[in-house]
């Protein structure tokens, strides 16, 4: 999925959370009794956002989840098909998505790119205020 630019008319190559909308991300949420749900919908808005990867792909697949929830337990490998220059574009998508997490180290990142469960764990972390975490 490509969205060109509104001012420009070019192919940007990439969505934003604003092109695939909000109500998207959001209706793909996470139940797992932890605070990570803001963290895993704006995730989803990063992913969603990449090309080749639609709602029904994150779920894992229609009705796979019971209620359309991001399933934890999809591997961007092979689940979602990702390969190494899909995982920088997650990351330059992370970046931009998080920017209160600054630039990300990838040697840091990559342990956490097993399972979208292990991202939002490595992000919820990230992004948890000191003696929280």
């Amino acid at each position: 999925m490509t969205t060109a630019a509104a001012d420009t008319g070019t192919d940007t190559g990439t969505d934003t959370a604003e092109d695939i909308g909000t109500d998207t991300a959001a209706d793909i949420a996470v139940d797992t009794g932890r605070d990570t749900g803001v963290t895993a919908g704006r995730l989803c808005a990063v992913i969603l956002a990449m090309d080749d990867v639609t709602p029904d792909l994150l779920s894992g697949g229609p009705g796979e989840t019971g209620g359309g929830g991001l399933d934890r337990d999809l591997q961007f490998g092979d689940d979602l098909g990702f390969d190494s220059v899909m995982l920088m574009q997650l990351k330059y998508g992370l970046e931009k998505g998080f920017p209160e997490l600054g630039a990300l180290c990838l040697p840091e990142l990559l342990p956490s790119l097993a399972t979208v469960g292990t991202l939002i764990d490595y992000l919820s972390r990230r992004l948890a205020p000191a003696g929280r975490a």
